[in-house]
């Protein structure tokens, strides 16, 4: 399975850097970051894409983070938008960033997911090339992109069916427009495929999400709610129901 995930780990890099973007992969061996949720400590296979500069926060970057990281489910990704440091990249630790700038949203739904999308059909233990993202959205939008999104909606489902998501699942947020476009917007168009949205809850999660800084070492982002313990756990539960082929 390792030499499978460094094949399309390396071909999504590849993939977005020659669409303009600044991606790189890398793995963290061994790591005890998600264990809460897995019980033992694994290789954490990463995706980091740099949106640029953040919005009204001089010296921290916005960064795009795809992590596939529970043995049992290599089938199963984790997607999170956060901040870091441009000195030194450490992880800005809060749910309330980042801002969605129009253009890291564009990048989000048109180029990154797309891209991870089309790496976990093929990890797929089955061979049926199901595969399932859990999305953490922290942070808060800008008024374009309340304008935009019903079409990016869309966008959204339709490249996840297309590639064997069997759900959408999106957790820790606290926007209240997220739950109002989902219904508005989503639910007419959906028919019986499944949306999953689970806001931030009070119980914080001891999950940590690791990143590799600029000297080698790590840094976490901690500040997440069990919403996502809940997501994880349902994705889990959807990767392991019985289907016909």
């Amino acid at each position: 399975m390792s030499d499978c995930l460094d094949k399309v780990f390396t071909a999504a890099a590849e993939a977005l850097t020659t669409r303009g973007v600044r991606a790189r992969h890398y793995v963290i061996p061994e790591c005890e970051a998600y264990t809460p949720l897995t019980g033992t400590a694994a290789d954490v296979w990463c995706l980091e894409v740099d949106c640029g500069a953040a919005l009204r926060r001089p010296g921290e970057s916005v960064i795009l983070l795809f992590q596939v990281f529970d043995p049992a489910f290599p089938n199963l990704g984790l997607v999170f938008m956060g901040q870091r440091r441009v000195s030194d990249g450490a992880p800005v630790n809060s749910h309330r960033l980042p801002r969605w700038r129009y253009r890291h949203d564009n990048l989000y739904v048109y180029t990154f997911m797309p891209t991870v999308n089309d790496v976990l059909a093929p990890l797929d233990p089955t061979r049926r090339r199901h595969s399932q993202i859990v999305a953490v959205l922290h942070g808060s939008a800008t008024a374009p992109d309340y304008v935009a999104a019903p079409k990016k909606l869309v966008a959204l489902r339709n490249d996840a069916r297309r590639q064997g998501q069997l759900a959408i699942i999106w957790v820790d947020f606290k926007a209240r427009f997220l739950e109002l476009t989902e219904r508005i917007v989503f639910r007419p168009l959906a028919g019986s495929w499944p949306w999953h949205l689970m806001p931030r809850s009070a119980q914080l999660s001891d999950v940590r999400v690791p990143i590799q800084k600029k000297d080698g070492e790590l840094g976490y982002f901690q500040d997440f709610s069990q919403a996502l313990d809940s997501g994880i756990g349902l994705a889990r539960d959807y990767l392991s129901a019985p289907r016909t082929p």
